[in-house]
């Protein structure tokens, strides 16, 4: 027989996610610059991780409590002069995510 559950959750629901900003982005960059993502969380847990993709690639994962993840433009591939989409998925202590994203151009 099932067990029907008797409490409530109150810590996965979606007025408790994470609110996921994405910090010290800039609009353009070059080859020979470093992109430095910083994560800030102003949901009610404090966030574990937050894991970066760029253009759907993941890059890495920015643990806490620096929360911050530096990548060298000429390393990665694939990247357009406009419109490429940096993207962090945060994970709370509660494991409930968020998510934020913003675009950047690359010159040479």
């Amino acid at each position: 027989s099932a067990i029907i559950p008797t409490v409530f959750d109150d810590i996965h629901r979606p007025e408790v996610f994470p609110v996921v900003q994405i910090k010290n982005v800039t609009s353009t960059y070059t080859a020979k610059d470093t992109l430095t993502v910083s994560v800030q969380n102003t949901g009610p847990y404090p966030l574990s991780k937050a894991d970066v993709f760029i253009n759907g690639q993941f890059i890495g994962t920015a643990k806490a409590p620096l929360l911050t993840l530096s990548i060298k433009i000429s390393s990665l591939s694939g990247l357009q002069p406009t419109n490429n989409k940096l993207e962090v998925i945060g994970y709370d202590a509660v494991l409930d995510q968020g998510s934020a994203n913003t675009t950047f151009s690359v010159t040479p």
